[in-house]
């Protein structure tokens, strides 16, 4: 039995690609704090993981939602990425994904609607819509 179709894909604030090809899809800040982490991880240095991790979790609150979300939420999200083990972070950050697939269905006229935010201070929405536009044919972005 073949599986049911999908009618389309819709990212939100997405990171489309993992590994290296990730790298141009995010933000100069985005870059510098994934790098600190690789870096942190390949050292084991718990604390450089700690402060790249909270400059991540500032990073996902800004502008208006900064205000507007608690600061119990905000720090929920910190606790539960320093509680992560620097090795492993890094090891999340560099793994690889096979996006061949997905691609070639939006080739073949799978509908895309990308939501990014114009602030997003993690994800360059303009950048992540000029790569997936090269692949999906019947892409929306907002």
């Amino acid at each position: 039995m073949r599986p049911v179709p999908i009618a389309g894909v819709v990212f939100l604030a997405p990171l489309p690609f993992s590994g290296r090809a990730l790298a141009p899809t995010l933000t100069p800040r985005m870059r510098g704090i994934a790098h600190a982490l690789g870096g942190a991880g390949a050292s084991g240095d718990a604390a450089a993981s700690g402060r790249a991790k909270t400059d991540f979790v500032n990073a996902l609150f800004t502008g208006g939602a900064r205000r507007r979300v608690p600061d119990a939420t905000r720090a929920s999200w910190l606790g539960r990425a320093v509680a992560q083990d620097p090795d492993v972070t890094a090891v999340v950050l560099a793994r690889g994904g096979d996006a061949t697939r997905l691609l070639e269905a939006g080739r073949a006229g799978l509908p895309l609607l990308l939501l990014a935010g114009a602030d997003d201070a993690v994800v360059d929405g303009g950048v992540v819509m000029r790569e997936l536009r090269r692949h999906f044919r019947n892409a929306e972005a907002h």
